[in-house]
């Protein structure tokens, strides 16, 4: 029994096509798992009956996760892959810097770049604190509360 592709590194939320391939019976039908769980789960990436994988939205703590088909016709025949996950997500903040005077304001702007469409939406913290963002529509700017 094998297993194609035998390995493949995909970003968050891509998905990936494995065929499993099994010789010396007549009922080649295969169930999938992920990590050991059959379909997978939400934090290793998921996998349909047909063998479609999508990787997870989160990078899980440890980045590789086995996908694995099982022969129906005998539960000790199976193959695996390896899919190594990335997080290739980069946010930027502009200015990078700046000294703000005792009730001063400054205005700044986040851009999240990455494949695959990443998502635009960002939670900002001051000194590792979140704090509430406040909207002036007069201005059109976002500030820091």
């Amino acid at each position: 029994m094998t297993v194609q592709p035998t390995s493949t590194t995909l970003s968050l939320g891509q998905t990936q096509q494995f065929q499993a391939s099994l010789t010396g019976t007549t009922d080649t039908s295969v169930s999938w798992e992920v990590n050991g769980t059959a379909g997978g789960s939400t934090s290793a990436g998921t996998i349909s009956a047909s063998g479609l994988y999508t990787a997870p939205q989160v990078l899980p703590i440890s980045p590789s996760v086995t996908v694995t088909a099982v022969s129906q016709a005998d539960a000790q025949a199976s193959a695996s892959a390896t899919v190594t996950l990335k997080d290739d997500l980069v946010v930027t903040v502009s200015p990078s810097t700046v000294n703000i005077s005792t009730r001063g304001a400054q205005v700044f702007t986040a851009t999240v770049t990455g494949t695959d469409s990443p998502p635009s939406g960002v939670t900002w913290s001051v000194n590792g604190i979140g704090r509430q963002l406040d909207y002036w529509h007069d201005r059109h700017e976002w500030h820091l509360r």
